[in-house]
């Protein structure tokens, strides 16, 4: 496969394999009514550099970057490929309410898939706690959400890292983390709510996104390979790449995966091809075009991953290039 690259990303191949603040409503003489994440937020995590005081997300005065965000590609409302889930970052402006503080709300959530992903960071040290998912049948079971600190997380766990964090003196040159944790759900019921663990105490919780990951069926995961020991590596522009993959299983399609693990910044994929192996870095025959959600490109923000569409191509047990 021969793709024109801008940044740096890690990949994978796979192959179908042969083998404003508001409480939860509630209903009369009942629970809670669940309701859409953003009708819970009730913290201003995000501000403009030039507006610090907007926002307070850890209760100190200190937030993230707007400026930051948008140049990592995490634009309001854009969907985010991460840990095979998609994931909505808030669709807000700087000073407005974009996460919920978790302190047992009850959140409406559908689909049937093989985990939820929460979009989420700590405040004021690690936080945890358990919450319970409730499925359409009437069944439920609880789950324990863990969220990393957004200043002192660990960076080999971080879904993004932002170069700044603003405060009430300035801004300071300080990594801001955020996270993405799955926890998983019962295989083939259908999700009819979430609600979030109580409040943990000192440390805040907070929840950006959520959502069920979809289960994958069909599809096998071949040949995978990381830019670990290369961190110099770049910055391509307008640079045709090309690689062998040595795939250990084969099958009748193909799709490839690209994670932008490293980078503070998208990585814009202009097109990818991919074919057998004849010799080095040629292709048996003609190379086949690769689209990525009907496109043939795709951008790829900091600290995410896309999916190329499936390509109805055998897939054989045995090197090939892309």
């Amino acid at each position: 496969m021969r793709r024109r690259i801008r940044g740096a990303a890690t990949a994978l191949c796979l192959c179908a394999g042969l083998a404003p603040a508001v409480a939860a409503e509630a209903a009369p003489h009942g629970p809670p009514r669940p309701l859409p994440l953003e009708r819970l937020f009730d913290n201003r995590a995000v501000s403009d550099d030039a507006r610090p005081g907007e926002a307070d997300f850890d209760g100190a005065g200190g937030s993230l970057s707007a400026r930051d965000l948008r140049a990592a590609g995490w634009t309001p409302g854009r969907s985010l490929g991460v840990d095979g889930a998609r994931l909505t970052w808030p669709r807000t402006e700087p000073g407005e309410r974009d996460n919920v503080r978790a302190d047992a709300q009850s959140v409406r959530v559908r689909g049937r898939g093989d985990a939820l992903a929460f979009l989420v960071a700590g405040t004021g040290g690690e936080a945890s706690g358990t919450g319970v998912v409730r499925y359409r049948d009437g069944s439920q079971g609880s789950y324990r959400l863990t969220a990393p600190d957004w200043r002192s997380g660990p960076a080999a766990t971080k879904s993004v890292a932002l170069p700044h964090i603003n405060t009430p003196g300035g801004q300071r040159a300080e990594k801001a983390r955020l996270y993405v944790v799955t926890v998983p759900l019962v295989r083939g019921r259908e999700v009819a709510s979430v609600r979030l663990p109580r409040d943990p105490g000192a440390p805040d919780l907070h929840v950006f996104a959520l959502s069920v990951r979809a289960r994958t069926t069909g599809w096998t995961g071949s040949w995978a390979a990381s830019t670990a020991g290369y961190t110099a590596v770049g910055p391509w522009s307008d640079r045709t790449c090309a690689n062998v993959v040595h795939t250990s299983v084969g099958g009748p399609r193909v799709r490839v995966r690209l994670d932008n693990t490293f980078a503070a910044a998208p990585v814009w994929i202009g097109g990818a091809t991919v074919a057998v192996q004849a010799a080095g870095a040629q292709a048996r025959g003609e190379p086949r075009r690769l689209s990525f959600r009907g496109r043939a490109g795709t951008e790829i923000p900091a600290g995410t991953q896309a999916f190329s569409d499936p390509l109805g191509s055998t897939c054989p047990p045995t090197p090939i290039c892309w």
